[in-house]
């Protein structure tokens, strides 16, 4: 490719005040003498100051962050190139690089998609060499100071949107800016509902990897026969019928936050192995021999008691001692009564910009009927009665008439003394089976045992649709 080509199709356009003549570092690593040798003395002639290293471990040792573009070898011993990117773009994200090898196309997308700036075939032409080198470097210094400006603009605060806000009594608040701040795993427990997802999407945003990616699965969304998989990831031919390697989450994660949902599903089977992947901040394919470095932190939730799973060997005892170094416990929103006032002014805001509308004012009526209900579905659920109500009166004024808790449509306001008094058998069921699971840590089969019923059954009375069984009598 011909110099005026390559301007003309890769390109960025700066001004002359983007360059900092001063600063002019690169760093090149190639474990062949001559062919490092050769691309030191092009550089220079460009005008570069350069730093040399002779394989993957030595570019770790020789980088800093002054350095502006680095340019590898991939085939080098004791780390390839192609491995150090995704390493060196969290440690040093302003800095660029540029993959030198021999292979192909697929392995150009590879370092591509790794976060790569280019790839060249050796052997590169000198031009080309030093054209390319000059367009990483520009780009890293305005990385450098986007990050400047960012850093300036941006300091870590509680989130004021998204409803992250709501899920944070102001007990814990000191603690989530302290743990924020920190690097460590984070455990978070309370009732489903409560807003722990929220919590942990609040931590992020908090912390310096507020930048990087938040990624999420959910133990009981992945059948536990995949999960491992959409963990670790893994390589060609692992599974029969499958060509093509893929990574886990853990990986695409790199550099930010992951979040477990429910980590008390966890398959027994896998705690140890993701206990190995947090002690050692590397993660293993399936079907692979070898490691690769992974750079999260961990934030975990779960309805259950861990300690009490741990004491039936249910669950893994090294993997809750690591997690419960930071415990946050989201209280049930039958116990924030007091919070109410400010919980539905911000839910009504976040549901009214939701909907593109002015924030719509709720009565004293309603926000009383609304302070009577038990909430088994917390925050959650107060969201959904909130909407379904302000979609009623036309994002207008919110009454009584216009609050519908979702469970019947017949239910009517019961008195602190005759809780279940106007309510339907259906409901009452309902509301028993709720908070005995609740009482029960999430546990089913305990809350199974307590009513006398089988866990099927529990099931079975939970996920039925009324409206359904009205339409087929």
């Amino acid at each position: 490719m011909s110099e005026e080509k390559f301007r003309r199709e890769h390109s960025v356009q700066f001004s002359p005040h983007d360059a900092d003549e001063t600063q002019r570092r690169v760093l090149v690593a190639d474990d062949d003498d001559d062919v490092r040798r050769l691309l030191v003395a092009i550089l220079q002639r460009g005008g570069f100051q350069v730093t040399e290293a002779r394989d993957g471990v030595d570019v770790l040792d020789q980088m800093d962050s002054d350095i502006q573009v680095a340019i590898l070898d991939n085939e080098m011993p004791r780390l390839k190139g192609i491995e150090l990117i995704v390493q060196l773009k969290n440690d040093f994200p302003s800095c660029e690089v540029i993959m030198l090898s021999i292979g192909g196309v697929a392995e150009a997308v590879s370092a591509m998609r790794r976060g790569a700036f280019w790839y060249l075939q050796k052997p590169c032409v000198p031009d080309e060499l030093l054209t390319l080198t000059e367009r990483a470097r520009s780009l890293s210094i305005l990385r450098q100071r986007q990050d400047q400006l960012l850093n300036a603009i941006s300091e870590p605060s509680f989130p004021e949107h998204g409803g992250h806000s709501l899920v944070i009594p102001p007990d814990i608040e000191p603690k989530i800016a302290q743990i924020s701040a920190l690097n460590n795993s984070v455990l978070i427990t309370g009732e489903p509902g409560t807003g722990k997802s929220s919590l942990a999407r609040a931590i992020h945003k908090m912390s310096r990897r507020r930048r990087g990616s938040f990624a999420a699965i959910s133990c009981t969304a992945v059948p536990r026969e995949l999960l491992e998989a959409e963990l670790f990831g893994y390589e060609r031919g692992a599974f029969a019928g499958d060509n093509y390697a893929r990574p886990g989450r853990f990986e695409i994660a790199h550099g930010g936050t992951f979040f477990l949902d429910e980590i008390g599903e966890l398959p027994m089977n896998l705690q140890p192995k993701v206990l190995r992947f947090l002690q050692s901040n590397t993660v293993e394919r399936i079907g692979s021999r070898s490691s690769k470095p992974v750079d999260i932190r961990m934030v975990a939730s779960t309805i259950h008691d861990l300690e009490g799973l741990c004491s039936t060997q249910k669950f893994d005892n090294d993997l809750y001692s690591h997690m419960k170094v930071h415990q946050l416990h989201l209280r049930p929103l039958r116990e924030r009564i007091d919070e109410f006032p400010q919980l539905i002014s911000a839910l009504v805001k976040k549901i009214s910009a939701r909907h593109n509308s002015e924030p719509v004012n709720v009565e004293k009526d309603a926000f009383d009927y609304l302070r009577s209900y038990h909430w088994p579905g917390n925050v959650r659920e107060l969201e959904n009665c909130l909407e379904r109500a302000m979609l009623r009166s036309e994002m207008k004024v919110v009454n009584k008439d216009a609050v519908d808790f979702g469970r019947s449509t017949k239910i009517t306001e019961f008195s602190d003394g005759f809780p279940y008094v106007g309510r339907t058998l259906r409901e009452i069921e309902l509301d028993v089976i709720n908070q005995t699971v609740t009482l029960c840590k999430g546990n089913k089969r305990a809350a199974a045992q307590r009513l006398g019923i089988s866990e099927k059954t529990i099931y079975n009375k939970l996920n039925r649709d009324p409206e359904k069984e009205a339409l087929m009598a």
